[in-house]
């Protein structure tokens, strides 16, 4: 699949599947919720790119096949000129109702990311109020990042623990949808993909009550 780090990510022009992780929306103009950035710096941000295809009634984004320097055909919808974009699903823990999510923005908003990123160390460790300015509906939204308190030495690890998680889920079979060279081909000739099954997101042990494992920011339980 397509992966890019660093500038590459707000530089790439333009030519779901969904595994119980939730989008972090903010949809009204002055809505907020407090998240983790789950980075510990700018070097951790990596954009996917994506082509955008019809699935039933649903628009979905299909992880591009296209590695830089391989030829058009080893990613038939590249070959076919599907659209594609690249996009930022960040990985945030919502400290509101303790759930771990994707935030999906374009390859626009890495240079925002990226100095929130630069500007705080260990960025993992401070919780941040995000404020969207702009309508609903509004294909341009800006979001503001507010500092709440001071870094408390929170980890991913610690995060991960909290939702249990052995790694941070890969957005590419959660909530894109990660298909093959022949399922590509199968869409062209049918306009639908063949049937399979979902894929699992990796989990770690549970609790016997089966709720996740919680940590005080502290280092204790509850």
């Amino acid at each position: 699949m397509a992966r890019l780090t660093g500038s590459n990510i707000e530089q790439f022009k333009s030519g779901s599947g969904s595994n119980k992780i939730d989008y972090l929306s903010l949809k009204e103009d002055k809505e907020v919720a407090k998240i983790r950035l789950l980075y510990n710096n700018a070097d951790d941000i990596e954009g996917i790119v994506v082509h955008r295809v019809k699935v039933g009634e649903w628009d979905l984004p299909v992880n591009c096949l296209l590695e830089q320097g391989s030829p058009i055909d080893d990613c038939p919808f590249c070959r076919e000129h599907y659209p594609k974009q690249a996009r930022i699903y960040i990985p945030v823990f919502d400290e509101e109702d303790g759930k771990f999510k994707f935030w999906d923005r374009p390859n626009s908003f890495y240079s925002q990311l990226s100095g929130v990123c630069a500007r705080n160390p260990n960025t993992v460790s401070q919780v941040f109020e995000i404020e969207r300015s702009g309508d609903k509906g509004s294909k341009r939204p800006n979001y503001s990042f507010y500092p709440q308190g001071q870094p408390d030495g929170t980890t991913i690890d610690d995060i991960l623990d909290d939702c249990g998680y052995d790694a941070i889920p890969d957005a590419v079979g959660t909530k894109i949808l990660n298909k093959t060279a022949d399922d590509m081909e199968y869409y062209i000739r049918n306009g639908s993909f063949p049937a399979d099954e979902e894929q699992p997101v990796r989990r770690r042990g549970r609790e016997e009550d089966g709720a996740p494992r919680r940590r005080g920011r502290g280092g204790d339980r509850f």
